[in-house]
């Protein structure tokens, strides 16, 4: 579903030459040398801070893994240098080419080794200042994004740790390596930062709405079972003020209009945005439609209109069902 691999090609043509659908299959033991995998990592953490725990200078070097002739990386510092409140940043990545097929997306690709090297240093930091690791990740908290300086539409991390605390006893906790204990069980309480961005892409959609309340709609998007589907169904339905088996989604076909891959968590925020964007012109164009003169609406151009049940209601109460707006519009 992202960057091609050599057997991608190759069954691509071999189904065109065929004419019909083309399957590779593999025996595990070929799987290593014909998959992606998630590329080895290596880092390189140094952090400085003063005795009250307050970084000064933060820096990460992350060296990855990667076939001769291909230049992918994931590049996760992006994530790390905007995670806490460092001060001076620096970071690098660099690509190790070796004897090795190329590596591929994995789930959260730069985030899961990136951030889990970080967390562990934030935790040997804490232990070096005597300090409980939530505190110091408290005390290094931003309030804003480090490196740009942009605000943060939400941010919750410090709410989680604090409900996370009380929820697991944290305050219990002892620091001093073994001495918990349950019986003849060794018991360690730790904690960490998980982060994933919220992203969208560009996006296209196509939605028709007939007099008789039946929504179509249409994106180049995949389904690849994680529910966008259902979900851009469900908007449109809720949007057109329309019932969700009315509503019909069509997708995965290239003559359909454009969608960003399936991947990066991205689907549905992207395709929904648009999917929202084409009901809302539907919208209001049956509004300006149902107010304007000849109306079924007329003189309610002042009021608050929704769409409900198969019909553009008012604050006031009144409505008017699609097929007389659909024939105000002189369209059917």
């Amino acid at each position: 579903k992202g960057p091609m691999t050599a057997r991608t090609g190759i069954v691509a043509v071999a189904a065109r030459r065929v004419g019909r659908p083309v399957r590779c299959v593999v025996s595990r033991m070929q799987a290593y040398d014909t998959q992606t995998y998630r590329a080895e990592t290596r880092h390189r953490i140094r952090i400085g801070a003063n005795k009250d725990g307050r970084i000064t200078a933060f820096g990460h070097e992350g060296w990855e893994v990667t076939s001769r002739p291909d230049p992918y990386v994931v590049g996760g510092t992006s994530a790390t240098s905007r995670m806490y409140n460092y001060g001076a940043v620096f970071t690098r990545v660099s690509l190790v080419h070796a004897d090795r097929n190329t590596p591929g997306y994995m789930r959260s690709p730069p985030e899961t080794p990136y951030v889990y090297a970080l967390e562990n240093a934030m935790d040997e930091m804490a232990v070096e200042l005597g300090m409980d690791p939530v505190e110091f990740r408290r005390i290094n908290e931003p309030e804003k994004e480090p490196i740009g300086g942009k605000p943060f539409s939400s941010r919750s991390l410090i709410k989680c740790y604090d409900q996370a605390a009380e929820a697991f006893g944290w305050s219990k906790r002892e620091a001093a390596v073994g001495s918990m204990r349950d019986g003849d069980w060794l018991v360690g309480m730790g904690c960490a930062t998980a982060i994933y961005p919220t992203a969208a892409a560009p996006c296209a959609a196509r939605v028709r709405l007939t007099d008789d309340g039946h929504v179509r709609v249409q994106s180049g998007s995949h389904e690849i079972g994680t529910g966008v589907r259902t979900v851009a169904g469900q908007m449109a339905a809720e949007r057109l003020g329309v019932d969700i088996d009315k509503v019909s989604v069509e997708m995965g076909d290239s003559t359909l209009p454009p969608a960003p891959v399936s991947g990066g968590s991205i689907s549905t925020a992207s395709v929904c945005s648009a999917v929202l964007k084409a009901c809302d012109a539907i919208r209001e164009k049956l509004f300006t439609a149902a107010v304007g003169e000849g109306g079924p609406l007329a003189g309610s151009g002042n009021a608050k209109l929704e769409m409900e049940k198969e019909a553009v209601v008012t604050d006031s109460g009144k409505s008017a069902r699609l097929s007389d707006v659909f024939n105000a519009m002189q369209i059917g």
